[in-house]
């Protein structure tokens, strides 16, 4: 007599070899490994076997597998049987993705040169795992609030004896939206395409495609800056074309590129840089990892300008140079602008013939003049007279006349602009 239930208990435990060269049982729906079979160096532990979770490696799964170099173990994993890794003397690196598994004694007996990473922010981990140094692996990445034009610089954290490659990503704070343009056509070329609407959020070169029109052949390449699209250049005028063909540039993708290392360093933060930051890591070990988004915000809080460092009283000789120097502090970042009081203004007489002004004379070339002075001509019978400044060496060397004007039997007065003190 068959007792119901008895088939179906004893095949629950029975060894079953799954195809990525494990053994197993299942108990209560849950995985124990209990032998690798296979040959391999690096050895991925699966989270599942049979849609049931591996909880656990049993005692000896893995001893003595001399060809095994990695073991990445996921998080589903909660207990190490005894010798589970003894004498697996090629074995370097064991990644751990979850909490630290409930271990019993001598997991990695004679496996000296073993490294244990795991992720920061797991539970469980000390110093060391049955005896083993343990390296944690950060990917927490921190967000900042900097002041506009300042430098910001992003950092994941991982340690020197992980061999990992990064890719940082950009997420703008608003919507990135798709750049336009409109070709330009002639005899049956294409010879440039107009920027309608640059878009926003361009971190990359966007593709450039020239549709329909009745040609083929035509080509272009985009120039991006401060994430908008801001050329097209046609590197291929194609032929054909009997009507504009539709100019068609990829949208904005998030691939920031050439930033493939752990730091990320953005220079004069403006309101394009403003959004979310994160960073791919991909590692043998570990697979592929997404760290945590790190937000970058502008400071809007202002505070105070203050003068620290004074510009002093300089003497020079003759034709010498002279420096000065002035340091402020302040959010944001202060700008300088320099002045000068000393100056004389310059003076210039009309010269009139026939009713028309058709010089000016300067009579006194004045001093200090950093820009050029406004000129103007008032009084006088008659109207229209205009004329520009020439500068030289601080001073009004000539009066340039761009209309006579006429009518003038009685001559105008010159009146030239006082120097101003922007320096």
């Amino acid at each position: 007599m068959v007792i119901p239930g008895l088939i179906e208990a004893l095949l629950i435990f029975l060894p079953i070899v799954c195809e990525a060269q494990f053994t197993v049982t299942t108990n209560n729906e849950a995985i124990t490994i209990t032998r690798y079979t296979g040959s391999g160096s690096a050895v991925t532990i699966p989270s599942m076997i049979n849609s049931y979770p591996v909880t656990s490696i049993g005692e000896g799964a893995f001893f003595e597998c001399t060809s095994l170099t990695s073991v990445t173990i996921p998080n589903s994993v909660i207990n190490i049987g005894n010798y589970a890794f003894s004498g697996c003397t090629s074995l370097r690196e064991v990644y751990f993705k979850g909490n630290a598994p409930a271990a019993d004694s001598s997991v990695f007996t004679g496996d000296a040169n073993v490294k244990i990473f795991y992720l920061l922010g797991t539970m469980g981990w000390d110093s060391t795992y049955d005896g083993l140094t343990t390296i944690p692996i950060s990917l927490q990445v921190q967000s900042q609030t900097v002041p506009v034009s300042s430098n910001v610089t992003f950092t994941v954290t991982t340690n020197q004896a992980v061999q990992a490659n990064y890719q940082w990503y950009f997420i703008h704070t608003n919507p990135p939206t798709t750049a336009a343009a409109i070709a330009q056509k002639l005899s049956g070329f294409v010879y440039g395409a107009v920027v309608t609407n640059g878009g926003s959020g361009y971190t990359t070169l966007p593709n450039v495609y020239f549709s329909g029109g009745g040609g083929s052949g035509a080509s272009g390449t985009a120039t991006v800056s401060n994430g908008y699209v801001t050329a097209i250049t046609v590197t291929n005028a194609g032929s054909g074309y009997t009507s504009l063909p539709v100019v068609l540039i990829d949208p904005p993708n998030i691939l920031l590129i050439g930033q493939t290392n752990a730091t990320l360093t953005l220079n004069g933060i403006t309101t394009n840089k403003v959004g979310n930051y994160y960073v791919v890591i991909t590692n043998a070990g570990f697979g592929c990892l997404t760290s945590s988004v790190a937000s970058l915000t502008i400071l809007t809080i202002a505070y105070p300008l203050t003068i620290v460092q004074q510009p002093q009283s300089v003497k020079a000789a003759l034709d010498s140079n002279a420096n000065y120097n002035v340091v402020a502090t302040g959010t944001p970042s202060p700008n300088n602008q320099r002045f000068e009081f000393s100056g004389m203004q310059a003076k210039a007489v009309p010269v009139v013939i026939n009713g028309f002004v058709l010089a000016a004379t300067v009579t006194n070339n004045g001093a200090g003049y950093l820009t050029v002075p406004a000129v103007h001509f008032v009084g006088g019978s008659g109207s229209g007279v205009s004329g520009t400044a020439v500068v030289s060496n601080r001073m009004v060397t000539t009066i340039n006349m761009t209309t006579a004007g006429s009518g003038y039997t009685t001559p105008p007065t010159i009146q030239i602009d006082k120097p101003t003190a922007i320096n």
